[in-house]
């Protein structure tokens, strides 16, 4: 997102050109718009992390999964 705004800003930086008077606006909205999408994509991730099982129980799958796969490999 941030390379997508630096390039943005350098290409079109001349707002009064683009946007008449409005330039500023337009800026603050899109300002808004990467910030509220920053937001919401943490707290997804937030809420997602916290329902992970815990580390041991992980450990605990996998090396089960490692055993079967093993045995039926024989």
């Amino acid at each position: 997102v941030r390379g997508a705004l630096d390039l943005y800003f350098e290409q079109l930086s001349d707002f009064g050109a683009l946007y008449g008077s409005l330039g500023a606006l337009m800026a603050l909205l899109l300002f808004v718009f990467a910030a509220s999408n920053v937001l919401v994509f943490g707290a997804e991730f937030a809420s997602e992390w916290t329902r992970l099982p815990p580390d041991e129980e992980v450990h605990r799958r996998v090396g089960a999964a490692r055993r079967r796969i093993l045995r039926r490999g024989r």
